[in-house]
């Protein structure tokens, strides 16, 4: 829809757009030229900072971290699509004056250093992680822009505008303002809603299909030991499943 504006290019050449007409017509039927090159009659150009603000992560020291705890995402973290908290660092449980830095299942994040523009949604944990300096968190301006939001970040041009704008510096980086200072084509709020009604609930599976891999994770990790050393029984597995508070 926004990317290579199919619906468009479809009503231009008089063919079927494949959608209701109620969102079909939410499109127009022609294309005028834009600094961005064609686009959509009738759309615009808009700043990211329309839909979205930036919050940047807090700058933990070393004197805060622990062996245990809540995990600290670093920009190592920040992997494609799902938070990956392998190798994280740890603060204590009992700390609250760093609660505003909490993440939140849905969060997206986006690289600031090194792997500049990689985006990722965060699952949720055990226990929720801590977001860590040049990890940038997009807090959409509204809720229905989130899908939109996450889309736009995931295709190839946004990373490859980030990375340009990163290079001239020893290591690649990236400031929030560099990164609501990008252009998109915006049509309407209707049509983002209508994308939002149509893609959240494959947002919700992802993160419920990555959550239900970790759970699974923890029972191989419970029961394998066990059963291979004959301690464990597969009669007794369920209990012990249950025991775990898996």
């Amino acid at each position: 829809w926004f990317i290579d504006f199919d619906p468009v290019r479809a009503k231009a050449e008089g063919r079927p757009t494949g959608l209701s007409k109620e969102i079909s017509d939410l499109f127009p039927d022609s294309f005028e030229d834009s600094e961005l090159g064609e686009i959509p009659k009738g759309w615009r150009i808009e700043s990211f900072s329309n839909i979205t603000s930036f919050k940047n992560g807090f700058a933990f020291k070393s004197k805060d971290w622990t062996e245990s705890g809540k995990p600290v995402v670093k920009i190592g973290n920040v992997k494609p699509l799902i938070l990956d908290i392998d190798g994280c660092s740890f603060i204590s449980d009992d700390i609250k004056k760093y609660d505003e830095y909490l993440l939140s299942k849905g969060d997206i994040l986006i690289g600031m250093t090194g792997y500049v523009g990689e985006t990722c949604l965060v699952p949720k944990l055990d226990k929720m992680p801590y977001q860590n300096q040049r990890v940038g968190k997009l807090i959409p301006t509204k809720d229905f822009f989130k899908e939109f939001i996450f889309s736009f970040t995931r295709q190839s041009n946004f990373k490859k505008k980030v990375e340009e704008i990163a290079k001239g510096s020893a290591q690649q980086n990236v400031s929030g303002k560099d990164i609501l200072g990008l252009h998109f084509v915006f049509g309407n709020e209707e049509i983002l809603k209508i994308f939002s009604d149509s893609t959240s609930d494959l947002f919700k599976k992802i993160l419920l299909n990555f959550e239900e891999n970790i759970t699974l994770a923890k029972v191989r990790d419970t029961l394998l030991p066990k059963l291979i050393s004959g301690e464990l029984k597969i009669l007794d597995a369920e209990n012990l499943i249950e025991e775990a508070g898996i």
